[in-house]
């Protein structure tokens, strides 16, 4: 990220994804608005080395299995916000 505030709008386009993705229906149930900060705050730390939708998949995958049951957040399981994570922050110049 070039600036401070290159970083905090990292931080809202990938928060805006993995809230709506919401895996557990955290969110949904009433958690706190921040949740998933940590998570979101390891992926926006991993974009300037995601080259490519896989690499966006990859990412995802690990930060919420590392998170969290690692049998719920396969390659497979993360894919379809993989996807969106690249198409989004590459939209955004964010990647």
């Amino acid at each position: 990220m070039r600036s401070k505030k290159d970083y905090k709008h990292a931080q809202f386009v990938v928060k805006k994804i993995i809230d709506a993705w919401d895996p557990y229906a955290l969110r949904e149930g009433g958690a706190p608005n921040d949740e998933f900060s940590p998570e979101v705050d390891k992926i926006v730390s991993q974009l300037p080395h995601i080259k490519s939708m896989d690499g966006a998949i990859q990412v995802v995958s690990k930060v919420m299995s590392s998170a969290f049951e690692p049998e719920n957040f396969t390659v497979e399981k993360c894919t379809n916000v993989g996807k969106e994570l690249f198409a989004r922050c590459k939209e955004e110049g964010l990647i």
